[in-house]
């Protein structure tokens, strides 16, 4: 785990329902802090800090509703401390956003809540809130610039206070390496009374490599961290944003694939660990919302835009978490029912056959469920081996394998109402024989009855 890594996160990661012109997302309050805190189990084993946007306050609330009673981003510091408590360790450290708001009101609301989170996180795991992050891409002209410095300076004392750093996160910074720049002096000011500032830099326009991308974002840091150390040399340069997308039409025209994503990700990594630079990769999770299933006058953030694609994992169809290079993070435990109401049991726990003869759910019957994309999945067993369809199907299942190769895949083929047929490698598929009671074996052509398992 690099100590310079970070990832950018929102827990709005619902997939669409519904059709066009009507389809929706999840509710913005629509996500608990367990469900946050299992997001966080899937980044916390790579990645030890996380920034966020906002703290969830919007104009739909009555101005009486408590902080932790809105949208649901006004959550993530405790499941982070909650997380932190349960490892006994600080697994993740937040840096956490306060959205920008024209209206007075909802602005002092959104930095009180800000507030409010990181004091109870830290009294809950201390050390799990260290920064606040005063607005996103806010700051393009004067005016914006002088009322962000104004955040910063009457609320600077109090994060201090609380040992709890101030910045900024804007994608403008660019600016201040220009002293002919509109807004030159009021960055200037900006910059003298900030801790850090977090600069979201991405790939040019139709950017044809990944070293090509990182060479431009990387010159673009350093000419900003040049023209910052003369006003400040106390404040921090980060890169509070930076990332290349999976799929889809991006605004800045490059070439999207799950491979440039990747490889653009270890490109800036390897550079932010040797340059020191503590850098977010936009980011953690899919957030499939900002590719609007309805349409959208921007093609980059229509159904085909690839503003939801930017995350290292996404939600897959099981409520699990899914990586994008097929190694994959699952924290979903499933048991399998076969059609005669009795689970699916490891014998053992693993290292011997499979059958499904228990009346009941105990370790022997769960298993863990490892998605490897393209509807392909693993099963890993109480006592961490994998289960096999032996011959690649056509003959008994086990579950004695140390590794997942060819015999430890199955396609999961969703049958509906949260029933599932396995076929294994063979192309054959997984049978309960009797339709439970009996082994478990792969020798099936067709998905009938004995084939079909509850989930």
């Amino acid at each position: 785990m690099s100590q310079f890594i970070g990832v950018a996160f929102s827990p709005y990661v619902g997939l669409w329902e519904g059709n066009p012109p009507n389809a929706k997302v999840p509710n913005w309050n629509s996500y608990s802090q367990q469900d946050i805190v299992r997001m966080l189990e899937v980044i916390a084993p790579h990645f030890d800090k996380i920034s966020t946007y906002s703290m969830g306050v919007a104009g739909y609330y009555p101005p009486t509703t408590p902080w932790d009673r809105v949208d649901s981003n006004c959550l993530v510091a405790g499941a982070a401390a909650q997380l932190n408590q349960q490892k006994g360790k600080v697994a993740i450290q937040v840096a956490q956003g306060i959205y920008q708001h024209t209206d007075a009101g909802l602005q002092q609301r959104e930095i009180d809540a800000a507030f409010s989170a990181a004091k109870a996180a830290n009294a809950f795991y201390p050390n799990t809130v260290t920064s606040l992050v005063f607005t996103n891409e806010y700051v393009v002209d004067p005016q914006t610039a002088l009322a962000v410095n104004a955040m910063i300076v009457n609320n600077k004392n109090k994060a201090h206070n609380l040992n709890i750093k101030v910045g900024v996160r804007s994608h403008t910074f660019g600016e201040i390496a220009k002293p002919q720049s509109h807004f030159y002096n009021e960055l200037k000011t900006l910059i003298q009374n900030c801790d850090f500032i977090q600069c979201n830099l991405y790939p040019g326009n139709n950017t044809a490599t990944v070293t090509e991308g990182v060479n431009r974002v990387t010159q673009a840091f350093h000419q900003i961290k040049t023209a910052v150390a003369k006003i400040n040399p106390q404040c921090e340069v980060t890169i509070g944003e930076t990332g290349w997308p999976s799929q889809g039409i991006s605004f800045n025209k490059t070439n999207n694939t799950v491979a440039n994503l990747f490889a653009y990700y270890e490109a800036i990594k390897k550079w932010a660990e040797e340059h020191r630079v503590t850098t977010y990769l936009f980011e953690a999770l899919d957030e499939p919302w900002k590719s609007n299933q309805n349409g959208s006058d921007n093609p980059w953030q229509g159904p085909n835009g690839a503003e939801g694609h930017y995350g290292l994992w996404f939600l897959n169809s099981q409520g699990g978490y899914s990586h994008k290079k097929g190694g994959v993070q699952s924290t979903k435990t499933i048991a399998l029912q076969a059609a005669n109401g009795q689970y699916v049991c490891a014998e053992g726990g693993g290292g011997r056959e499979v059958v499904a003869n228990r009346d009941a759910i105990s370790t022997w019957e769960t298993f863990e469920l490892i998605e490897r994309g393209h509807r392909q999945v693993a099963l890993k067993a109480a006592n961490g081996q994998y289960v096999c369809a032996e011959g690649g199907g056509g003959r008994e299942v086990v579950a004695n394998r140390d590794e997942i190769s060819d015999w430890e895949i199955f396609e999961l083929i969703e049958r509906g109402h949260r029933q599932v047929a396995l076929k294994a490698a063979n192309g054959q598929y997984v049978c309960a024989e009797g339709g439970g009671g009996r082994e478990i074996v792969a020798n099936r052509d067709e998905i009938s009855d004995w084939e079909t398992f509850s989930i």
